[in-house]
């Protein structure tokens, strides 16, 4: 597993609470992390 500063982790009672499925909060996350990188590529 690996973690960035900025990013706080998702709690489980969130995710078990979401109504989205398990792997489209897997995506969203995903997708957050990849902007975060690409931000601190241009910055």
């Amino acid at each position: 597993m690996f973690s960035f500063p900025a990013i706080d982790q998702i709690s489980d009672e969130l995710i078990q609470a979401s109504r989205l499925q398990k792997a489209m909060i897997f995506e969203i996350a995903m997708a957050r992390a990849e902007q975060k990188l690409d931000v601190r590529k241009l910055g």
